[in-house]
């Protein structure tokens, strides 16, 4: 199966979740069969509506940017289930961190 994530640049014409975890954002777009992972705080397009308040955790950055990788989205996580895309992501941390410890040491 081919992975569908929304480019960064398009994700403002789709309605999508965020959740910042572990230094992380994930982002699912509805539509897409993977989720998309970047570092830090990313909100691509300006366009954003914050369903619970909370401080942000690292300096915002906005704009179009590139995935730092992306992970098969589970076939029961719904696109605005923040609940179950939060819970995915913490679980994902340790996978990630990992992932990204390889890369770094080629």
């Amino acid at each position: 199966m081919t992975a569908v994530v929304t480019p960064s640049a398009q994700v403002g014409a789709k309605a999508c979740t965020r959740v910042f975890e572990g230094g992380f954002t994930f982002r699912l777009a509805k539509g897409d069969t993977h989720i998309a992972v970047f570092t830090g705080v990313c909100l691509e397009q300006r366009r954003a509506y914050v369903f619970v308040e909370r401080e942000w955790p690292g300096k915002v950055i906005e704009g179009p940017r590139p995935f730092t990788l992306t992970l098969p989205k589970p076939t029961s996580l719904a696109w605005a289930d923040t609940d179950a895309l939060t819970m995915f992501a913490r679980a994902s941390l340790p996978t990630i961190r990992t992932l990204l410890t390889r890369a770094a040491t080629r």
